[in-house]
């Protein structure tokens, strides 16, 4: 987990490394900057993209899933999503449209369904609701953080079904596919 508090370039390098040294193969980023603005390509994040790509899944790379962001805007200049290793996930309404707040532009990759997607819960009060009277569930998550779950739990299956797939090989077919 990152997200929860103050996070500096070096805790965001530091989660893609031990998610990668504890075997993921998928890293699912549902954050982001407010905004669209201006972020260069820091190089604690850079070496972050490098070493999920040299050492996730033994060398075939990990994929790094990132939501677009849900600020209707261009984000075109944003360094984090430019890289290779990167798929970038916008937001689309059940009519395969884009949502209205999902951030478009060059890099985004793929989009996915958004709003009102049931998802699994924190149990209890800690927990954003419920579905059908089980708080183990919600149904109303929503935004490009639900998108890009979707689109990881592809990549999931993708490397289920065929284990020798490199992540750039892998992101090639989703984004040429889809």
């Amino acid at each position: 987990r990152l997200i929860g508090g103050p996070t500096s370039l070096g805790d965001i390098y530091s989660s893609f490394a031990e998610a990668i040294d504890a075997g993921a193969t998928v890293l699912s980023n549902s954050w982001g900057w407010e905004g669209c603005p201006d972020i260069p390509i820091y190089a604690s994040i850079r070496d972050a993209m490098d070493y999920a790509q040299e050492e996730g899944r033994g060398g075939l790379g990990a994929a790094v899933v990132i939501s677009a962001g849900n600020d209707d805007c261009d984000f075109s200049e944003d360094g984090f999503q430019m890289m290779d290793i990167v798929t970038s996930v916008g937001a689309i309404d059940g009519k395969d449209q884009r949502e209205s707040y999902s951030c478009y532009g060059e890099l985004l990759d793929i989009s996915a369904p958004s709003g009102g997607v049931l998802t699994t819960d924190i149990v209890g009060s800690g927990g954003y609701g419920s579905w059908e009277g089980d708080d183990s569930y919600w149904d109303n998550m929503s935004g490009t953080s639900a998108s890009a779950p979707i689109v990881s739990g592809v990549y999931a299956l993708m490397f289920a079904a065929n284990p020798r797939i490199t992540a750039l090989q892998a992101q090639q077919v989703m984004c040429e596919t889809a």
